[in-house]
């Protein structure tokens, strides 16, 4: 019975040994050319609405010589940052824009939602007929998604979807 119960504890203490030393990698855990100037660790989703083909910097705009060391001590014009998430048809490209933290404001747009997120983070929803966007801050960040349209006043994916890829954001490591 005692070397059952050693057996168990061993075992158990095995699984909880690996568990522990599983590198968590991000599904997209591809690099990112042109983002290496970026010093900054930032968020990107885990699930997409489909396959994702390729990650790409979309658009990177520094608007100051030389960005703060401290994520707190930015301004909210300091950088813009755009990454692409693209599936296999053009239809399937979602972008996620992340700047300084910001003030949500008014956006151009119509059925404007006042959103929660899982771990209770307050987010907005816009569309205005060409562009479905859901906004939130998180880790001193503003995080939009942005879906453009391809057809005029049709939403691509529901605000459950949008939700859901939202919700789904992990810390993207780069890969030196």
């Amino acid at each position: 019975m005692k070397q059952i119960r050693k057996l168990l504890i061993l075992l158990l203490f095995i699984l909880l040994l690996s568990a522990c030393n599983q590198n968590e990698e991000h599904p997209y855990d591809q690099s990112i050319e042109g983002i290496d100037d970026f010093p900054y660790e930032f968020k990107l989703p885990t699930h997409m609405p489909y396959e994702v083909e390729r990650v790409k910097l979309f658009h990177y705009d520094q608007r100051t010589e030389e960005l703060p060391k401290k994520i707190d001590d930015l301004k909210p014009l300091d950088f813009s940052l755009e990454v692409s998430l693209r599936g296999t048809s053009k239809e399937e490209l979602v972008l996620t824009h992340i700047e300084p933290k910001k003030e949500f404001g008014n956006k151009i747009g119509s059925n404007e939602q006042q959103l929660e997120l899982s771990n209770g983070t307050e987010a907005k929803y816009f569309y205005n007929g060409s562009s479905q966007i859901l906004t939130w801050n998180d880790s001193g960040f503003s995080y939009d998604i942005i879906v453009y349209l391809p057809e005029q006043d049709q939403e691509l994916y529901s605000v459950e979807d949008l939700i859901k890829i939202a919700n789904s954001f992990a810390p993207y490591y780069k890969f030196e």
